[in-house]
């Protein structure tokens, strides 16, 4: 399976001229009923060289870490860092290889935080739970969030988003602890990602949800599917799945179906979803063109 980036990357090394790519990717668009982007294709694993290659890397980066911490964690953040960015160089730069690029990059943001953090502190340790402390977390998480975006620049791995978006919650929920001590309590439902917060604040998940709230959810979901079909991602649907499966389970239990719950939530889910992916190009061309041409203008064409 080749994807877009190999295809561009072949036509920039001369493997491939720009009209075979283009006649290539015609001819799996019209072999599948699909343009091949619109099967987001993703290959975490390319053999177990990845695996070798990731175990390797971490018993480096624990290594590295260990002996920079023994004489202050901020080196041994910093060690953490700068191993992580140089295998970055040739594993994900070069090889382009997905599950050690994500590995190392999070060593990488997580080596920046921790020798953030050692720097700013005198001992090298943060206690957030006073005003100066949450200051100093806040900062950390700042330079964290810098250090991911330099990454991105540099590597451009997918996840890198999400590392960067973590890193700016830690700024924000820092900030706020800094501003509000007695906000302590309400600090793990900020550290969630904002969908998470979203359906957390729903109350779904406390025990007492009822029929109203998991229709909320349902609702929420439906409009989140829309959204994914607008831009020709499936990922975004699978990221609430699990609210949804819940909020679907507490309807068939509030209707009385208890002791099929979980089956009829799964056959009911697991259909819908499946006939979505086996129509998605339809359902999208009907979504795209139902938007202000403004709006679809700036969206993955619809086949």
């Amino acid at each position: 399976m080749f994807s877009e980036s190999d295809l561009d990357s072949a036509v920039v090394a001369g493997a491939l001229s720009p009209q075979a790519a283009q006649a290539l990717r015609a001819h799996v668009a019209a072999s599948r009923a699909g343009p091949m982007v619109d099967e987001e294709n993703f290959r975490l694993l390319t053999g177990f060289n990845d695996i070798f290659v990731t175990v390797a890397g971490v018993l480096l980066l624990v290594g590295a870490g260990w002996i920079g911490g023994t004489v202050h964690p901020a080196l041994g953040g910093g060690f953490v860092a700068a191993t992580a960015w140089g295998l970055s160089e040739y594993f994900t730069r070069v090889r382009r290889m997905a599950l050690p690029s994500i590995v190392f990059l999070l060593a990488f943001v997580g080596g920046v935080l921790v020798c953030a953090a050692g720097m700013l502190a005198p001992d090298g340790n943060i206690d957030a739970s006073d005003r100066i402390g949450a200051i100093l977390a806040s900062a950390s998480a700042a330079i964290a969030a810098g250090a991911a975006w330099l990454h991105w620049r540099r590597f451009q791995v997918p996840i890198t988003i999400a590392a960067g978006a973590a890193a700016a919650g830690g700024v924000v929920v820092g900030l706020l602890a800094a501003a509000i001590p007695d906000i302590e309590r309400a600090i793990y439902p900020i550290l969630f990602a904002l969908g998470l917060a979203v359906f957390a604040m729903l109350g779904l998940l406390d025990g007492g949800s009822n029929a109203a709230e998991a229709l909320v959810v349902v609702a929420l979901y439906f409009a989140m599917g829309v959204v994914a079909l607008a831009i020709d991602r499936r990922a975004l649907l699978v990221s609430a799945l699990g609210y949804v499966l819940y909020a679907i389970g507490t309807l068939f239990q509030q209707f009385g179906a208890i002791t099929v719950n979980f089956a009829l939530t799964a056959l009911v889910l697991g259909s819908a979803l499946l006939l979505l992916s086996a129509f998605w190009q339809n359902a999208r061309a009907l979504v795209v063109g139902r938007l202000p041409g403004g709006v679809a203008g700036r969206l993955p064409v619809a086949a």
